[in-house]
C-alpha cells in the first residue's frame, strides 16, 4: 500500500517529502489514541461525580488522581506536534474547530487546577464536561467539514452526548475494578446505559461519514473491503453485547471478569477510532488537503520531525514509566 501510494504521487517511499509527513501523522494518531483511551478514564470520572453521593465523590477523585497526573502530557504533545507538522491543515481547520478545541484545552486546565486545589469536586466535574463536549464537537465538526450549520445541530448533539457517554463508560468500567458493594453496582448500571448511548453515537458517526462522502462509502463497500466492514461491525456488535451483559449482571460477577469491561470499552473505542482514520486517510481536511499537502515544507519539517521524535521518545517513555509505577501500586492495593 505504501509503495503504491508513493508511486501515485510520483515519489519514492524513501523520499523525505513522502515519509516524514506519514511518520508525523502516525505519531499524532498514536498520541490521539492515547489521549482518548487513557486520559478518557480520568475525564470520565469527572462526568460520573454528579451521579454518586457527596461522601463518595472525594473517594472517586482519590482513586483517579494518579491517572490524572499520568495523563496530562497527551494533549499538549499531540497539539504541539500536529500544529508544527501540519500548519496548512490547521490554518484551514481552525475557524471551524476553534471553539471545540478551546473547550478541550480549558477542560484539561480546569481538571489540572482542580486537583491542585484540594481536589475541588465541582471544578473537576466542569472541566470534564467541557473536555468531553469538546471532543464530541471536534469529531462532529471534522466529519462535516469543519462547518457549523443548523442542519448539523442534531448530529453535533448526538455525537457530543455519545462522547460524554463513552468517557463515562470508560471511567465506570475502570472504577468498578476498584470498588465493591452498592457503589460498584450503581456505576455498572450507569456504564450499561452509557454503552447504549455510545453505540448510538458510533452508528450516527458511521452513517454521516459514509452518506455525506461518496468516496468513503465506496472505500468501505468496494471489493473485499465490504467483507472487512462486515467483520468489523460484527466484532463491535459482539463486544457491545458482551459488555452490556457483564455490566447489567455486575452484582453476580466473578473475580476473573473484573477487568473485562474496561478492555471491551477500550476495544470498542479503538475500533471506532481506527475506522475513522481509515475512512479519511490520506486526507487531513476531507476532500481538500492530504497529509502531504498540509505538511510544512521539507526543511522546517525535518526540524519538526527531529524535535517530535525526541519529544515522543521522552514523553512516551515517561508515560510508560508512570503507568508501570501506577499499575504496580494498584496491584498491591486491595479493592476498597
Amino acid at each position: 500500500m505504501i509503495d503504491s501510494l508513493s508511486a501515485s504521487m510520483g515519489l519514492a517511499a524513501t523520499d523525505p517529502v513522502f515519509w516524514m509527513p506519514l511518520a508525523l501523522m502516525l505519531l499524532v494518531t498514536v498520541l490521539l489514541l492515547g489521549l482518548l483511551l487513557l486520559d478518557g478514564i480520568a475525564l470520565g470520572t469527572g462526568l460520573l461525580l454528579p451521579w454518586v453521593s457527596a461522601e463518595r465523590r472525594a473517594l472517586l477523585l482519590d482513586l483517579i488522581a494518579p491517572w490524572q497526573a499520568a495523563n496530562e502530557r497527551w494533549l499538549p504533545i499531540m497539539l504541539g506536534v500536529s500544529i508544527a507538522g501540519f500548519p496548512i491543515a490547521w490554518s484551514v481547520m481552525i475557524e471551524g474547530l476553534y471553539v471545540p478545541f478551546l473547550m478541550l484545552v480549558c477542560g484539561a486546565l480546569l481538571r489540572s487546577i482542580a486537583m491542585r486545589l484540594a481536589r475541588h469536586v465541582w471544578l473537576y466535574g466542569l472541566g470534564s464536561l467541557l473536555g468531553a463536549l469538546g471532543f464530541g464537537l471536534v469529531l462532529a465538526a471534522y466529519v462535516t467539514g469543519q462547518r457549523f450549520h443548523w442542519s448539523f445541530v442534531a448530529f453535533d448533539l448526538v455525537v457530543s452526548l455519545a462522547m460524554v457517554a463513552a468517557f463515562a463508560l470508560l471511567a465506570a468500567s475502570w472504577l468498578v475494578i476498584k470498588l465493591q458493594g452498592e457503589l460498584a453496582n450503581r456505576l455498572a448500571k450507569l456504564a450499561a446505559a452509557a454503552a447504549r448511548w455510545t453505540a448510538a453515537g458510533m452508528v450516527a458517526l458511521s452513517f454521516m461519514l459514509a452518506l455525506a462522502n461518496p468516496a468513503i462509502f465506496y472505500k468501505w463497500t468496494h471489493g473485499n473491503n465490504l467483507e472487512m466492514a462486515g467483520v468489523w461491525w460484527l466484532v463491535m456488535l459482539v463486544a457491545f453485547v458482551w459488555l452490556d451483559r457483564l455490566l447489567r449482571s455486575w452484582e453476580h460477577h466473578h473475580a476473573q471478569s473484573l477487568r473485562v469491561p474496561v478492555f471491551l470499552s477500550w476495544l470498542l473505542l479503538a475500533l471506532m477510532f481506527a475506522g475513522v482514520v481509515y475512512s479519511i486517510f490520506p486526507f487531513l481536511v476531507l476532500d481538500e488537503l492530504t497529509l502531504w499537502d498540509a505538511a510544512a515544507p521539507v526543511a522546517p519539517l525535518s526540524l519538526v520531525a527531529l524535535a517530535a521524535g525526541v519529544i515522543a521518545v521522552v514523553g512516551l517513555a515517561a508515560q510508560v514509566w508512570d503507568y508501570r509505577r501506577l499499575l504496580a501500586v494498584e496491584s498491591g492495593t486491595q479493592r476498597q
